[in-house]
């Protein structure tokens, strides 16, 4: 009962015209294919590129019939009268980025773009790259530079200068237990071996490991208030202070925040955050969550990722990944199990599957064609970045019944409560795969997520009523033999 038009199976034929790499002026570039017509169901054209530099201008390409009928449509405008016929651009918009020149008392420092997030009033910051601050007033001038088709103007309602302290030290913890290891946060370079003073600290590592910010191990034997050390490297000192130095048991209880889903998965953007989150002492706990619509990273940088874990694990933070991929750009920007490894690791976990076979009601693409095109390179990134995707991007979250084809639910509506829940247990089964193991959403239907394997849920509380969805949770939790459950 396949839908003829659905790609999930791998195509039949694959037909390629590669571009010749190098410099030069407009080509003509064809080939000849020939297929059965009365027994194809569907001819899917793609014009791409990956993992180039550059520029590439492309007219609009022809697919010619045999008498001579274009079939390819026009980039623009859109053929809205044929959305069969429709291209489905990937990575291509520029509504969302704000293209900038910026002077500081009318001479240029900065020019790029700027990605406005999924939010009122996105914010954004751009390096000063040497340009003077003067006493008094100063001249800030923003020029917009975006030149698609039809650009967006924008309103700045808030301009501020932030400055970074250029100490190498950049957290030492207020509290730590006794005879237990404590982390020291430094910014330097990769091998940089810092010297320790004090009479009541020892040191257990002290070298840095990567370039940029590095956990320094180290130990306090007795509890006492007030437990000063000094750090030296370089030439340069810092005196640290921990607040107390107490003899505690372990509590198992984790907090942290997710807003590392707005922070670009970029180094620079990711150094500063962590800085704020280790100097600020935010908790102990972090949750990674690639997101384009909120973070505007579209592509996957692993060894950033790897190099992250590394800090993690040696500061002794927790972390878990919630997967994401709900737009094309980004959705294959999710790291690795591999590059997130590490005894800190809590897992991958998924959000909001709930809402697919529950809350969100029925949803159905048969004759679709825009969400069919959006499912049709969603699965074609899938099949060659399957780890960096969630299982939902797989078609596993696709449900195909009579020639129809719809998401998370079956078109049939379920006889009864118990025919329901198997559906929903069956589906949730399906999703479970790639390493997760947690999941997180506002609903109360916890058991079904243990019935289908899931080993911890957690309550996101923005919507329902918190007594009764923290109610379900316990109960489940309890009911199924989970010690430990959460909150989004």
């Amino acid at each position: 009962g396949m839908d003829p038009k659905f790609t999930k199976q791998v195509p039949d034929e694959i037909f390629d015209l590669d571009l010749p790499a190098g410099t030069y002026g407009w080509q003509e570039m064809t080939r000849e294919i020939v297929f059965d017509t009365w027994n194809t169901a569907s001819v899917c054209l793609f014009l791409e590129g990956e993992g180039y530099t550059g520029t590439v201008f492309a007219e609009r390409p022809q697919l010619l019939s045999e008498t001579g009928w274009n079939m390819a449509p026009e980039f623009a405008p859109n053929s809205a009268e044929k959305p069969q016929f429709v291209w489905t651009g990937y990575n291509l918009s520029h509504k969302e980025w704000i293209g900038l020149d910026v002077a500081l008392n009318g001479k240029p420092f900065w020019s790029g773009e700027i990605f406005e997030r999924c939010h009122r009033r996105s914010e954004g910051e751009i390096p000063l790259n040497g340009a003077k601050i003067l006493p008094g007033k100063n001249e800030l001038t923003f020029t917009v530079t975006s030149d698609y088709r039809e650009p967006l103007a924008y309103n700045v309602y808030d301009v501020a200068f932030v400055g970074e302290d250029e100490s190498f030290l950049v957290a030492c913890p207020g509290v730590v237990t006794a005879a237990k290891p404590f982390a020291v946060i430094v910014d330097a370079p990769k091998g940089a071996t810092f010297r320790l003073a004090s009479d009541s600290v020892k040191a257990i590592d002290l070298t840095c490991e990567n370039d940029g910010l590095n956990a320094l191990l180290l130990r306090c034997d007795t509890p006492s208030n007030d437990v000063t050390f000094t750090l030296e490297y370089n030439g340069k000192a810092e005196n640290c202070t921990v607040e107390r130095c107490v003899c505690r048991p372990e509590d198992g209880v984790l907090t942290g925040t997710g807003d590392m889903v707005y922070v670009p998965n970029e180094a620079d953007a990711m150094k500063t955050y962590l800085k704020w989150y280790f100097e600020n002492q935010i908790g102990n706990f972090i949750t990674i969550r690639p997101t384009y619509r909120w973070c505007g990273t579209r592509t996957l940088d692993e060894d950033l990722w790897k190099k992250t874990a590394a800090l993690l694990n040696k500061a002794g933070m927790k972390y878990a990944h919630m997967m994401d991929g709900r737009e094309l750009p980004g959705c294959d920007a999710n790291p690795s199990l591999e590059a997130l490894s590490g005894e800190q690791f809590l897992g991958r976990q998924s959000h909001e599957l709930d809402g697919g076979v529950s809350y969100w009601g029925f949803s159905e693409f048969t004759n679709n064609p825009q969400e069919s095109r959006f499912r049709d390179l969603i699965l074609r990134r899938a099949r060659t970045h399957g780890d960096h995707m969630p299982p939902w991007n797989d078609g596993n979250n696709v449900v195909e019944q009579d020639g129809r084809r719809t998401l998370y639910r079956t078109p049939v509506v379920a006889a009864d409560m118990e025919a329901a829940s198997k559906d929903a247990v069956a589906m949730l089964v399906n999703l479970r795969t790639k390493g997760i193991t947690r999941h997180t959403g506002p609903s109360v239907l916890f058991k079904y997520f243990y019935q289908a394997g899931y080993e911890w849920t957690g309550a996101e509380l923005m919507y329902g009523p918190q007594e009764t969805v923290c109610a379900a949770l316990r109960g489940a939790s309890q009911a199924y033999g989970h010690p430990t459950v959460g909150a989004h």
